[in-house]
């Protein structure tokens, strides 16, 4: 019954990790970056990489990837 349970609560944090980084990757997607140059281009790359750990099922990094783009994007430093 115990290893029923971690395994309901495991599933249920893999969603709702999901559900994040959905929300987040869209806005990234949507976003206009500063007009630095440097900036634009991490930003890009910031999407690439959290589209690619979406399509492999990394929700938690595509979220890390999309929430240092969105900062790249607002001129913001990105430090984690």
């Amino acid at each position: 019954m115990e290893k029923m349970r971690l395994a309901f609560v495991a599933a249920t944090a893999a969603l709702l990790a999901g559900c994040g980084t959905v929300l987040e990757l869209d806005q990234l997607k949507n976003a206009e970056p500063e007009d630095s140059a440097f900036n634009k281009s991490l930003t890009g790359q910031h999407l690439d990489l959290a589209e690619f750990e979406r399509k492999e099922l990394g929700w938690i990094d595509a979220r890390n990837h999309a929430k240092k783009g969105l900062c790249a994007c607002s001129v913001l430093p990105v430090f984690w």
